[in-house]
This record gives C-alpha cells, sequence and structure tokens, in this order.
C-alpha cells in the first residue's frame, strides 16, 4: 500500500480533477432511485471530506469514490493514470464488486455486494474507511431527503427493499461502532436513527 507522500509525486489538483469527474460523467444522468445527478454524490463526499480536514489527495478519491463501479469501461489502470496511484488505490479500497459470483444484476447481486464490502471495511487503510464512511452517511442522507418527497414510492425504484437496507445500515453501524474511532462515527449513528424512525426499521 502507497502512503500519501509517496504519492505526490503526481499531485494532482482540484481544478484537473473535477474537469476529469466532469468528463467521465457526462453522459449519466440521475442515479437509479435517488432522485440526485451522479455528480452530485461525488462532490458531496469530496466536500464533506474537505470539513474533515482530511488531506487533498484523500479529498480527491472521494471524489472519484464510486468510478470503478458506476462505468464499465474504466479500469483501475486508467483511473491511476488519470489521477494517481494513492488515489486510484483508495477508490479500490472502496468499490464494490461488480459482479459477486459472477452474478451481474445489481438486484440480484446486491446483498452479495454488500457482504463483501463489510467484509473488507475492516481491511480498508484508515483514509479509505473515513471515505467509505462518509459515502454511506451521504447514502442515508439522500434516503431520507428522497423519501420525506415520495413516500414508500421510492423502494420500488431502489436495489433491495427497506428489509434489506435496514440489515446493511445496522451492520454497518455495529462495525463502526466496535471498530471506528472518528467523529464521522456519531454523524453515521445520527442519521441512522433518524431512518430507524422514518422507516420502522423495527
Amino acid at each position: 500500500m502507497l502512503t500519501q507522500k509517496q504519492s505526490e509525486v503526481v499531485d494532482l489538483g482540484p481544478i484537473e480533477a473535477f474537469e476529469k469527474i466532469f468528463s467521465l460523467y457526462k453522459d449519466q444522468k440521475e442515479r437509479r432511485g435517488w432522485g440526485k445527478p451522479y455528480l452530485t454524490q461525488h462532490f458531496a463526499v469530496f466536500m464533506t471530506l474537505m470539513e474533515c480536514h482530511e488531506p487533498r489527495q484523500v479529498c480527491l478519491a472521494g471524489l472519484f469514490h464510486s468510478v470503478l463501479t458506476d462505468l464499465p469501461r474504466y479500469s483501475y489502470r486508467q483511473l491511476a493514470r488519470d489521477t494517481n496511484v494513492f488515489i486510484a488505490q483508495l477508490v479500490k479500497e472502496v468499490s464494490e464488486k461488480k459482479a459477486p459470483d459472477k452474478v451481474v444484476d445489481k438486484k440480484a447481486n446486491w446483498e452479495l455486494r454488500k457482504r463483501d464490502i463489510l467484509e473488507r471495511f475492516l481491511h480498508m487503510s484508515t483514509a479509505a474507511q473515513k471515505i467509505f464512511v462518509v459515502i454511506n452517511i451521504y447514502y442515508l442522507k439522500s434516503l431520507l431527503d428522497y423519501y420525506y418527497e415520495k413516500g414508500d414510492e421510492i423502494w420500488p425504484e431502489l436495489n433491495a427493499p427497506k428489509e434489506k437496507m435496514a440489515w446493511y445500515y445496522r451492520e454497518l453501524s455495529l462495525l463502526l461502532t466496535a471498530n471506528f474511532r472518528h467523529p464521522l462515527s456519531s454523524d453515521y449513528h445520527y442519521y441512522l436513527e433518524k431512518a430507524e424512525q422514518l422507516f420502522q426499521w423495527g
């Protein structure tokens, strides 16, 4: 695992990174089931990491966090070339497998993908863990916002029913409680509690 210091030989700047992420997502529409453009999530994760005073390269890894999952023809090698190895490695750490057990359909493999990423959490670098938690805080907040807008109509649009959503976010909560000492953990539990109340995840 390369350290951030080792990666700074290729010091990607924010403007260059913004131009690249806009280019990569120029043909993408709204993220299915969330009612927001793809890039909203990327910039929200980037800004949250900035507010946490994370190093710039970690924040930029947050900007690119799901490109390997979202873009079928975009490879790790391309990402490392477009950014640097440090950023590409962090993105790889937080990326879900596209087709675990060779199950390609996103609804069919949703639980497989979530189980895999939960199992990998403890093996992530500290920087990757922070990015991953920020991503999931964003997901929870977006889920709440979308529910306030459309109510129970949101569930068929998502890749998993609310019962499985409850399982995943609770499992991550247990992981964070036992293994993640950072203020972001409190933020995550705050939004999880709101989700528990709103969605009646009894």
